[in-house]
């Protein structure tokens, strides 16, 4: 992810960025994250609270790279993600 956001955000570099992400995250979960499915995770998983409107933002960015215009994300760059994914693994390596 470090070196990605170091990259052009380009539509490459940031579809690379979010599936990485993405990928990270259903490990994590041990199954695939949904969006529709996040307010399940959070009751489940209390831990991650504090990142619970970044990661909303994040998967709602993904759906519309993904989904939607398939335009580049300029409200969630891959800057943002980093910082996300930082915080991610602050928590995992925090869990009791």
């Amino acid at each position: 992810m470090r070196r990605l956001a170091r990259l052009p955000q380009d539509d490459a570099a940031l579809r690379a960025g979010y599936t990485a992400a993405h990928r990270a995250f259903n490990q994590t979960l041990g199954q695939p994250l949904f969006a529709e499915k996040l307010a399940e995770f959070f009751d489940a998983n209390e831990r991650y609270r504090p990142v619970q409107a970044d990661m909303e933002a994040f998967f709602a960015a993904s759906y519309r790279l993904f989904f939607g215009s398939g335009a580049p994300s300029a409200d969630y760059p891959l800057e943002r993600l980093a910082a996300l994914c930082r915080h991610c693994l602050q928590i995992e390596r925090a869990r009791p």
